[in-house]
């Protein structure tokens, strides 16, 4: 939904504040009472949303139930209560998928503060634009404006003074894991304690450890072992990047640490095993020289690595993709080691969002190749990820790798398809990702949505009872619906495809012809205002009068 609404971008930190806030209260019911007095429906700008925000606050009643059944029930209850007033207001559940479908949330306290920041900005820049003319506030929305805005990527100094014992946190995981979010997340609270040296990645100018990494020329090994002198001498937190596919090395890591006085974490990253061969295949093919080469799959020492490390007395956390901690009470006891837990990690099935990403992305490596190996080897991964829920993907990996798809027949609507405002090329491929994702997201529920209604017909007709039809037309209706979503998937990856075949400068430069073509359109001319509203065009009887 994020990529196809255009006018998101005008926008964006205020909509994904929104879109994380009312996820949270959605979610959790319990946590209404945090905003209520603080945030009121006038900090919400998307469509819906200021009708989600009142619902949620204004059918939230009595205390909150302990833990158990009855929060439960209470839940349920809070969750129809809020269907039934956004029915009332002609609000429907498409209008709202993106709370539905948000993932990462982000800490309820940090979306207060930022719509609060975005409502004080659209405050003053209000009072700056008055009738009566310019005032004072300008300074205000200016400074305003500076507060609402996101910090800049920066690394500060060394420390002043070296805290008593510095951390070591040591983040491991394959790419595309999310290992990357959580190193950042990492980094992000170590930071409030003091400054932070990032090691495992590149040392650009801006790290503090650039100058002793240049000294020691441009072996990696070498550069890498003089940023962590460089850490150990300053006494700094310590955030390591790593994807652990050699334990021993990164075990005289941890112990160089560990003998200078440091305090070692360990953040293991794993997935279920299904997605970790398809992010396996997604690095080999982005990779220019092992593009080509037969996809073997690395091995998996992630297990190994933990358990050396709560060996030398660190302790260690085991994380899912999406940065929930995995609680294992064996772990906390002592019962289980850390490579049991992420082995049981490894086996654990795909939920239907992670069966939907891992679609996506099979789909898109299949259209980005044309080796007939590496291909199989995505629509093995989509069949294991559509297995795990009860969905077909076959039909993606085909018009991902150009197969003809099933026959198009006139039906009723086909010229209205769901297709995106603007083309396809426009797109970054990042855009063009999430794009597909949420078309397979819709082509998932309207299909879902057209078996369930045939099924209750085909119940209600065996019974002989009446209602059997309006089921039948409803399962027609969700059938036509998804059959758009899924032209507009099958569109989307011939995109996919095409760009397969430009190189990087040819994509650069079509790109940016269209982005000079659209910049060229002009936007509808605004009519003039007027004290009372928008100027109407005078009649012509009454002008010619005039």
């Amino acid at each position: 939904m994020a990529g196809e609404d255009s006018g998101q971008a005008r926008n964006f930190i205020t909509l994904e504040d929104q879109t994380h806030l009312l996820a949270q209260l959605w979610r959790s019911p319990e946590r209404v009472p945090e905003v209520l007095g603080v945030l009121t429906p006038d900090h919400f700008t998307a469509p819906g949303y200021e009708d989600f925000f009142r619902a949620l606050t204004e059918t939230h009643s009595g205390p909150v139930p302990e833990d158990g059944p009855e929060r439960e029930a209470w839940r349920r209850q809070r969750w129809q209560e809020v269907n039934e007033d956004l029915q009332g207001a002609a609000i429907g559940r498409s209008d709202l998928d993106d709370v539905a479908s948000v993932r990462n949330l982000r800490p309820l306290e940090t979306c207060v503060q930022g719509l609060l920041a975005q409502g004080e900005v659209r405050s003053a820049v209000r009072e700056y634009n008055a009738p009566t003319g310019p005032g004072p506030s300008l300074e205000r929305a200016g400074q305003a404006v500076d507060g609402a805005l996101p910090p800049q990527p920066s690394y500060p100094p060394p420390p002043v003074e070296p805290p008593a014992q510095p951390v070591v946190v040591v983040v491991a995981g394959a790419e595309g894991t999310g290992a990357g979010a959580l190193t950042a997340d990492v980094t992000r609270q170590l930071t409030r304690r003091g400054p932070v040296v990032e090691l495992g990645g590149g040392y650009p100018p801006s790290h503090p450890a650039y100058e002793a990494a240049e000294e020691v020329g441009l072996r990696p090994e070498a550069r890498h072992l003089a940023a962590a002198q460089y850490a150990i001498d300053q006494r700094a937190n310590t955030v390591l990047r790593t994807d652990a596919r050699d334990p021993q090395a990164l075990a005289q890591d941890m112990m160089r640490f560990q003998q200078a006085g440091y305090r070692i974490e360990f953040a293991a990253v794993t997935t279920p095993e299904p997605l970790r061969r398809l992010n396996a295949l997604d690095a080999q093919l982005s990779d220019r020289r092992t593009a080509r080469l037969p996809f073997t799959l690395p091995p998996d020492r992630l297990a190994e690595s933990a358990n050396r490390a709560a060996a030398m007395g660190a302790r260690v956390w085991v994380f899912r993709p999406d940065g929930t901690p995995v609680d294992s009470p064996g772990l906390a006891a002592g019962r289980q080691t850390p490579g049991q837990v992420i082995e049981a990690e490894r086996e654990r099935g795909l939920t239907g969002e992670m069966s939907l990403r891992a679609a996506a992305k099979a789909a898109r490596i299949a259209a980005r190749t044309t080796d007939w190996a590496h291909q199989a080897a995505a629509r093995q991964a989509a069949t294991e990820a559509g297995r795990a829920v009860g969905q077909n993907w076959e039909w993606a990996i085909d018009a991902a790798v150009g197969l003809p798809d099933r026959p198009q027949g006139p039906r009723w609507g086909a010229g209205r398809r769901a297709r995106a405002a603007g083309p396809l090329a426009a797109r970054t491929d990042v855009e063009l990702g999430e794009l597909l994702e949420s078309t397979l997201h819709r082509y998932r529920n309207a299909d879902q949505k057209a078996l369930q209604d045939y099924a209750r017909g085909k119940e209600l007709q065996d019974r002989g009872r009446p209602g059997a039809q309006a089921f039948f037309d409803s399962s027609q209706a969700a059938r036509e619906t998804a059959d758009d979503y899924r032209d507009t998937a099958v569109g989307i990856l011939g995109e996919e495809r095409r760009r397969s075949t430009l190189s990087p400068r040819q994509r650069q430069a079509e790109l940016q012809a269209v982005q000079q073509r659209m910049a060229r359109v002009k936007p509808p001319a605004e009519p003039p205002r007027t004290a009372i509203g928008y100027a109407q065009p005078a009649r012509p009887r009454v002008a010619a009068r005039r």
